[in-house]
């Protein structure tokens, strides 16, 4: 189960119910969540490397991407609009050229 909230409660949670977090990337203050994550871990007798980080919608940029996956998230959900094939398709082809950057 993976809990995608960032609320004062969200951390424990994290560590006493979930299998890993999923915050949504443009809210910000992930390095702090995650910092957050792995101190409700240790208080609760966890390995924080033994959950599972996941960002939903990050910032699709090299550098932020660069920097998410420093902080220890292990993948990356871009957001997709409803938008129709034409549209969509350059979309997904910045998005594909953006993960062989990150490789």
């Amino acid at each position: 189960m993976l809990v995608g909230a960032q609320s004062r409660f969200t951390w424990n949670r994290v560590a006493e119910w979930g299998d890993g977090w999923m915050p949504i990337g443009l809210r910000g203050g992930l390095e702090e969540g995650m910092q957050s994550v792995n101190e409700a871990c240790e208080k609760a007798g966890r390995d924080p490397e033994s959950l599972y980080h996941a960002i939903f919608a990050p910032t699709p940029e090299v550098e932020t991407c660069e920097k998410l996956i420093e902080h220890g998230f292990d993948d990356l959900a871009f957001a997709l609009p409803s938008v129709s094939e034409d549209e969509a398709l350059p979309i997904l082809d910045r998005y594909a050229e953006l993960a062989e950057k990150l490789r």
